[in-house]
């Protein structure tokens, strides 16, 4: 149940951290209800393959090639 609970927390900080200007990775990690950097990192790593900071700063080739950047953050909080 825990490895599916943060399966989702994942996939949506995947989102948050390809969208343009999006807040460092702890903000991300808090934000989707990891109580600390070190239990998001390792999870975020299991579930993706590559680290957060990695895929926000475009360094995971593979990963970037499937999932390209989303829009930008105002953009996307602007019709929320």
């Amino acid at each position: 149940f825990n490895g599916f609970i943060n399966g989702l927390r994942v996939d949506d900080a995947v989102v948050r951290l390809r969208q343009t200007g999006a807040p460092d990775v702890l903000r991300v990690a808090l934000d989707v209800g990891f109580a600390s950097k070190a239990s998001f990192n390792r999870a975020f790593k299991a579930h993706t393959g590559t680290t957060p900071t990695a895929l926000r700063d475009g360094k995971s080739a593979d990963f970037t090639a499937q999932f390209p950047p989303t829009t930008t953050l105002a953009a996307t909080e602007a019709t929320e």
